[in-house]
């Protein structure tokens, strides 16, 4: 039986001490492939399921945004699509962050943080904030994608301007610093 997690040399070593006759040992390039192709097939099931049940999850958990106090976690919107993944989430608490900012200075700048990385499924984690010219910054919201590109950033800053218009009556023009 191989352990899976073992390193491909233990691999072959932890056979060849059950004296698995050698024709039968795989090389190290072989023991690699098929780890790729079983990770392949185990991704490719996990994308598959994933989607159906994120969706269930997301009609059983989500509430109304009235219904919502400050620090209950909000889903702003989701982009499901093949090659494509993108999670907005914040907390109406988060959201006034933005309100009073504008309110308090007249002027609103947008930071946007995308140094963190959810290692184990390569997706990227960025925050949204409003920053002063102090340098005070706070956050906003938070967006779990899958690509870190310009089309991912616009869709955040758009979905956060609509659900302030929507949910606030609050226009939010935020200027990039």
């Amino acid at each position: 039986m191989i352990k899976i997690g073992l390193p491909n040399f233990k691999i072959i070593q932890k056979l060849e001490e059950e004296k698995i006759e050698s024709s039968l040992i795989p090389t190290n390039s072989q023991i690699s492939d098929r780890r790729y192709y079983l990770k392949n097939i185990i991704l490719g099931e996990l994308k598959k399921n994933t989607k159906g049940g994120f969706l269930n999850w997301y009609e059983e958990n989500n509430s109304k945004f009235q219904d919502c106090g400050d620090h209950e976690l909000i889903i702003v919107n989701y982009l499901l699509e093949k090659d494509n993944f993108i999670l907005l989430i914040t907390t109406k608490g988060l959201l006034k962050n933005a309100i009073n900012q504008s309110n308090i200075t007249r002027k609103a700048f947008i930071a946007i943080d995308a140094t963190h990385k959810i290692v184990s499924c390569r997706f990227r984690f960025s925050t949204f904030a409003t920053c002063t010219l102090n340098q005070e910054i706070a956050d906003i919201a938070y967006m779990v994608h899958s690509s870190e590109d310009t089309d991912s950033y616009e869709y955040g800053l758009k979905e956060l301007k609509k659900f302030l218009r929507e949910n606030f009556n609050f226009e939010w023009d935020p200027k990039v610093k």
